[in-house]
């Protein structure tokens, strides 16, 4: 599991009612992430107070995540992709981090993947040893499917929104790019927390999502599961997910999702294709974050 720590940082879900965690509470969800298990953190320069907070933890604790950071969304509009900015980026995210290296070093949107003297930049930076791994974060299938054509050997990772919604939007090229090598990073496991909303609410209306809720709600019912179990078991279940990113604004949302891996149970291709069926009519905008401000 990968702790996610832009909730940490800023205000952040659709869901997320209290805001982000006080210094000193943040600072408690990272000690007991590390001391449960957990060595990957997701991150960003745009999450605010984010990498900031992690480099104070690092030095106080003596502790250390392997960190996933991104490069910023209008980085090629006001910067040269040539190696030195990148570098000098890197170092300044390092330096706030408090690391010596970065585990995974994303492209924060797909349109700067196809720029290739920057992909050749992040090669040559991985090359020196200043990251790990060359990332890019998405949101459609239709990236992935470029990424597989165009750049399986260059990116290493990827870090897709994949959930009990979208399943059969992703499955197949999810495949491909397993056995091309990339490894899959899922996100929005709960997406942003909209599966916990109540099926009255106006804002689930206004987004469609109302019948999609009430089968997830029924399901987790049936199975005797609480909902983040059953969003969790249902993205587990694809042996192609090599790893998942989730979030959380209190240690209890974390010590909850810390036991979700010990109550995992896989489900059979059955099962899953039955809430393929059910999920294959989501409209688009329902399961797209950035479209849903047009409903507020």
């Amino acid at each position: 599991m990968i702790l996610g720590t832009v909730q940490l940082g800023m205000n952040y879900g659709i869901n997320n009612a209290i805001g982000k965690p006080p210094f000193r509470q943040a600072i408690e969800i990272l000690d007991i992430a590390y001391k449960n298990g957990i060595r990957r953190l997701d991150t960003a320069p745009a999450y605010e107070e984010s990498e900031e907070l992690i480099g104070y933890y690092h030095q106080r604790s003596g502790n250390s995540f392997d960190i996933c950071t991104k490069l910023s969304i209008d980085f090629l509009e006001k910067n040269k992709s040539d190696i030195y900015s990148i570098k000098k980026v890197i170092a300044r995210s390092c330096e706030k981090l408090k690391v010596p290296r970065l585990y995974c070093y994303y492209l924060h949107r797909f349109e700067q993947c196809k720029n290739a003297e920057l992909i050749a930049t992040l090669e040559q930076i991985k090359h020196e040893g200043l990251i790990d791994n060359v990332g890019i974060s998405i949101y459609f299938p239709k990236e992935l499917e470029y990424i597989c054509s165009f750049l399986a050997q260059k990116v290493d990772i990827v870090q897709i929104p994949y959930n009990i919604f979208s399943l059969d939007l992703w499955n197949d090229v999810i495949k491909e790019a397993h056995d091309k090598g990339i490894r899959i990073f899922a996100r929005s496991i709960f997406l942003q927390g909209l599966v916990f909303k109540r099926t009255d609410d106006e804002f689930v209306k206004k987004i469609g999502a109302v019948t999609y809720l009430e089968f997830i709600h029924k399901l987790a019912e049936k199975l005797n599961v609480s909902i983040s179990q059953l969003c969790f078991d249902v993205v587990k279940s694809n042996g192609y997910i090599d790893d998942i990113l989730m979030g959380c604004e209190t240690i209890e949302q974390l010590s909850d999702n810390i036991g979700l891996k010990s109550g995992f149970t896989s489900f059979d291709n059955g099962l899953m294709h039955d809430i393929e069926k059910v999920m294959d009519g989501v409209p688009d905008d329902m399961i797209n974050p950035s479209e849903w401000g047009k409903y507020n």
